[in-house]
């Protein structure tokens, strides 16, 4: 940490390969890292007395300008929710302080939305699983439990879900022709739970699928 009320040396200035930025090694044992253009603004160099209040405000300039490079970086390739951002932030050790501002500063400029990415996920999603799946997959995401719950809302009711359920027991049992119903039936339950629909839908869903005519499993005598 730069003691912002002394006025400290540079030792030692050492440009980083391939990046415009710069590591100065200062008179206290500490080096920070500063971007390139501040270094030439400043005419900072080996020998040049800085004050400590100086080399804290590049020291923030150059975190928050790399962690801003970090982040957009990362939405040009998926949507991505603000825990998941403030997480990768922190990992890569910028102070939290600058994580906050940066997220903040994203999420009013509606580069970062939890809403419609939670929005987005459930649109790619509930082809395939149910309500209470995808609501776990978001809130490991780290989106407010209150978001999800209005996003789930726009999407899901029991009629969907049942509809989205008998789809993918119809689906799957072309896996399990010739096997008593007893074992269809166990196999089924358990497929649909795992992709997370309620144990009343998944038995709903079943109960149609197997009363229909196409059914050509074995009774069990």
């Amino acid at each position: 940490m730069v003691n912002t009320e002394a006025c400290l040396e540079v030792t030692n200035l050492r440009k980083v390969p391939r990046r415009h930025e710069f590591e100065l090694h200062l008179s206290s044992g500490e080096a920070i890292k500063v971007l390139k253009e501040d270094v030439e603004r400043e005419g900072i160099e080996i020998g040049s007395s800085l004050p400590g209040r100086l080399l804290k405000h590049l020291e923030q300039r150059y975190f928050y300008t790399r962690s801003r490079e970090i982040v957009e970086r990362l939405l040009r390739v998926r949507p991505r929710t603000a825990a998941e951002i403030r997480r990768r932030l922190l990992r890569e050790h910028f102070p939290k302080d600058i994580c906050d501002k940066v997220v903040s500063e994203l999420e009013s400029d509606g580069m970062i939305d939890d809403l419609t990415f939670a929005k987005l996920w459930i649109d790619e999603k509930k082809v395939k699983e149910g309500r209470r799946r995808i609501r776990g997959e978001l809130l490991s995401r780290g989106i407010d439990v209150s978001i999800v719950e209005q996003a789930l809302e726009l999407y899901y009711d029991d009629s969907n879900e049942l509809e989205t359920a008998k789809h993918m027991v119809a689906k799957r049992l072309g896996r399990l022709t010739g096997l008593p119903r007893r074992v269809v039936q166990r196999r089924l339950y358990g497929f649909l739970l795992r992709r997370g629909f309620e144990s009343g839908i998944a038995r709903e869903a079943i109960s149609c699928i197997l009363d229909e005519d196409t059914w050509e499993g074995k009774d069990e005598s």
